[in-house]
């Protein structure tokens, strides 16, 4: 055995998950998956919506090759059950008044407010274990990299996926100006990489050349396209097994026939809708 054999560590790893259940809303950016995120945080057991990042990046370095699997699995096990204790005694809930995130803008805002004044520790354990809470959290083309979801969380994890017509999605992003904010703007929280010095989204690696050379409408549209594609690709490599564990929905029908898509949600979730 060489020196390099010697002191590689073994794989990293994490059996000890407090999360049963993990729901994630997910879609092209703009497609209404805080509209749905906010919807099922009314549900039964389903707590608050989050958008807690390490469900973006750690998958998207994961599949540039930039961490390990075992790695990248460890991470967002062991985030999610943080992110998971943390709410159960209201350690860094979002109290801003008007933030989609906030208390104020999701279901059961009450229990958050209780929650601060409940002891830590294994009694958080036990109320996780007797409520049996439904981890809710909202990430960014997460389908895209859904192998790496279910490698961690087996069927735990739930994904809700929002189709919305591309052609509204690019409006909106052109309004928001991502053709040119991405790896520019310090408000906008992206990957990227440069090229030439231009800043480039890391979902456009497989064009930067042509990126670098359209206009802010056309990357819009290459962007958004390569992101549908991308998503759905995943989707229909999964195994039968998986594949039960994503309900797509249309925003169409997310906006113009809420308790149909909720009565869907309910059976889906396995949980029942609340009077909010």
């Amino acid at each position: 055995m060489d020196i390099k054999t010697k002191n590689q560590l073994p794989k990293l790893a994490r059996n000890n998950n407090l999360i049963k259940e993990f729901v994630l809303c997910d879609g092209v950016g703009s497609s209404g998956k805080g509209m749905l995120s906010h919807i099922i945080s009314s549900f039964k057991r389903v707590e608050i919506q989050r958008n807690d990042y390490v469900f973006d990046y750690i998958p998207k370095v994961f599949a540039l090759n930039k961490i390990t699997e075992d790695a990248a699995i460890s991470i967002i096990k062991m985030e999610a059950d943080s992110f998971l204790y943390n709410n159960m005694i209201s350690r860094g809930i979002n109290f801003r008044p008007t933030d989609s995130s906030s208390v104020f803008t999701n279901g059961g805002r009450l229990k958050y407010f209780n929650r601060l004044t409940l002891k830590e520790g294994e009694e958080a354990v036990k109320r996780i274990k007797k409520e049996k809470p439904i981890f809710s959290n909202a990430p960014h083309e997460a389908l895209g990299n859904c192998n790496l979801f279910f490698k961690a969380f087996g069927t735990k994890i739930k994904f809700i996926y929002v189709l919305r017509n591309p052609v509204e999605i690019i409006y909106d992003w052109i309004i928001r100006g991502f053709g040119k904010r991405i790896g520019k703007d310090p408000r906008e929280f992206q990957l990227s990489f440069n090229y030439k010095k231009l800043p480039v989204p890391i979902f456009a690696q497989k064009f930067y050349k042509e990126y670098s050379k359209l206009n802010e409408t056309d990357r819009n549209i290459r962007m958004i396209d390569f992101l549908h594609r991308n998503n759905l690709s995943s989707y229909s490599k999964l195994s039968p097994k998986f594949k039960k564990n994503v309900k797509i929905i249309l925003f169409d029908d997310l906006v113009t026939k809420s308790n149909k898509v909720i009565t869907i949600l309910e059976s889906f979730l396995k949980t029942k809708k609340t009077n909010e």
